[in-house]
């Protein structure tokens, strides 16, 4: 992929679980990393059917692979964080074409 498609700069950013004085759970984010990405909007709504959980991708995101070494660990429980705007993982991170080189995950923004 030529570098000039990856112009977003975003933050990759993991759960962290904690619990209050009354001994409630609560999420918090953290910063893991930052990374340079495409950001491309789907045409249209694409239904992903898992174990009749339905998942609605809004954008697909383009990342190098090397991300996974240089800074942390994607997985389906963190966020990327563009600006104000946040998008959650609706699956695993695909190595796109087993290649090593590239890697998309499809996402969907909150509102």
């Amino acid at each position: 992929m030529r570098s000039g498609l990856l112009r977003h700069k975003v933050q990759l950013q993991k759960p962290a679980k904690s619990r209050d004085s009354y001994g409630g759970e609560g999420v918090s984010w953290t910063s893991d990393s930052a990374l340079w990405v495409q950001i491309h909007p789907m045409r249209g709504d694409e239904y992903f059917d898992a174990q009749n959980v339905q998942s609605k991708a809004t954008h697909k995101i383009r990342m190098r692979y090397q991300t996974l070494s240089s800074g942390g660990e994607l997985h389906p429980q963190c966020r990327i964080k563009h600006g104000s705007r946040y998008f959650y993982f609706a699956g695993p991170p695909i190595n796109v074409e087993e290649r090593d080189r590239m890697l998309e995950v499809l996402c969907w923004e909150s509102t």
